[in-house]
């Protein structure tokens, strides 16, 4: 039997699916992998003819940091950005970021080293 650890340093089960729709995947209107890559794409090509969309690429980094995870919300993000930065397409782009350069979230395996955490 495995520990709550063990399985927290191994990250999801195996056997247990991924969420079926993502925050990003609603944001793009899609419900595959290969679709929202498909999709994010897109809305980045044409995020680059848009100036505002452009000042939110360009603050993207400094607003959220260096790494987006795969569970991250669009929307929520967008709140870190300036009003004037965004528009009804920010959402999208946030996403799009997160369908193609979003990580899994995942424990260091010395998380609960020393601490008082139950093993």
């Amino acid at each position: 039997m495995n520990s709550i650890l063990k399985l927290l340093r191994l990250g999801q089960a195996p056997d247990e699916p991924p969420p079926r729709h993502p925050k990003a995947f609603e944001a793009l209107s899609v419900a595959t992998l290969p679709e929202a890559r498909h999709r994010a794409d897109k809305v980045l090509a044409s995020a680059k003819r848009c100036q505002r969309c452009r000042t939110l690429l360009a603050h993207v980094f400094d607003c959220l940091g260096s790494t987006l995870f795969n569970d991250d919300d669009p929307h929520a993000l967008r709140s870190a950005f300036q009003p004037t930065d965004c528009d009804q397409f920010s959402e999208q782009v946030l996403a799009a970021l997160i369908v193609l350069n979003g990580r899994p979230r995942a424990l260091p395996p010395d998380a609960f080293v020393g601490s008082s955490q139950p093993a």
